[in-house]
């Protein structure tokens, strides 16, 4: 079964990612999808509070 998922765009915004500019890529099973970072954080806070506060102390402790 081929996959429709276009691995250029942002699988939340639909804009395309430059893959030289922060982004996520998600893998589940036998597809996957890009994001860009706030696309990522942003799905996560609608999805799990608790998640999205985690990896973004995260994410400022790799800033730091």
């Amino acid at each position: 079964m081929a996959s429709t998922i276009d691995h250029r765009n942002c699988g939340r915004c639909g804009f395309p990612v430059r893959q030289n500019a922060d982004h996520v890529k998600a893998c589940r099973w036998a597809e996957s999808a890009v994001f860009h970072w706030a696309c990522w954080i942003a799905l996560l806070a609608e999805r799990d509070q608790l998640t999205t506060q985690q990896l973004m102390r995260a994410a400022r402790k790799a800033e730091a």
